[in-house]
């Protein structure tokens, strides 16, 4: 087993008690036994983040693959000119981090920063993976989630490549409820690539969605 301390040595982990939330997200893919359950769960290490704190930067190697238990993390790259550029959120019941490097184990080119204290359930890639030779279950369920990322990212871009402004907004309120009252605007901006005070109009203009 990877050792975590080693990897993120800023960060620490800690053992706990089987996840209800992630209990869930677990059987709703693959219908595994107690037994089975229990020991896909002692894999899990809960991680805290605390606010503003990274997850993942740019040029690194996903190595964990990290459920979101609470807490609100946005995606971003850094553009030619220096500027942070949002693709992404992930809040409660989501994925954090880069499905491709991952699985292929090479660089990031995003960074994924926390915006609120975050408490996550972590595995390493290198029981993650073994897991799935382990457990035929659990290789299924990895399979149903992997999938699921990968076409929701894929729709996701089709539909951002010809969705207004206004659309896109619309769109995130539906993805992410009351993510306006929780992240600080700006950030939002970025994502719909408007200036802040654009999106202070918007914002008012879509008020009670």
């Amino acid at each position: 087993m990877i050792k975590f301390m080693y990897i993120y040595p800023s960060i620490n982990f800690h053992h706990s008690n089987m996840s209800l939330v992630l209990k869930n997200v677990l059987q709703r893919n693959v219908p595994f036994t107690n037994n089975e359950l229990e020991y896909v769960y002692s894999h899990f290490k809960e991680l805290k983040i605390t606010k503003k704190q990274h997850l993942f930067l740019a040029g690194e190697i996903c190595k964990l693959a990290s459920y979101c238990e609470k807490g609100c993390f946005r995606k971003y790259a850094i553009n030619e000119k220096g500027d942070d550029v949002v693709v992404d959120f992930a809040i409660e019941d989501y994925w954090v981090g880069d499905l491709a490097s991952l699985i292929n184990c090479t660089p990031t080119p995003y960074n994924f920063q926390a915006l609120e204290d975050c408490t996550m359930q972590v595995m390493a890639f290198a029981d993650w993976d073994r897991l799935g030779n382990e457990i035929p279950k659990f290789k299924e369920a990895r399979r149903r989630m992997e999938l699921k990322n990968h076409d929701t990212t894929m729709a996701l871009l089709t539909f951002e490549k010809y969705a207004s402004v206004e659309e896109k907004y619309i769109h995130l309120l539906k993805r992410f409820p009351g993510l306006p009252n929780r992240i600080p605007s700006i950030h939002i901006a970025s994502y719909l690539g408007i200036k802040p005070e654009s999106f202070s109009r918007l914002k008012r203009k879509f008020a009670g969605r």
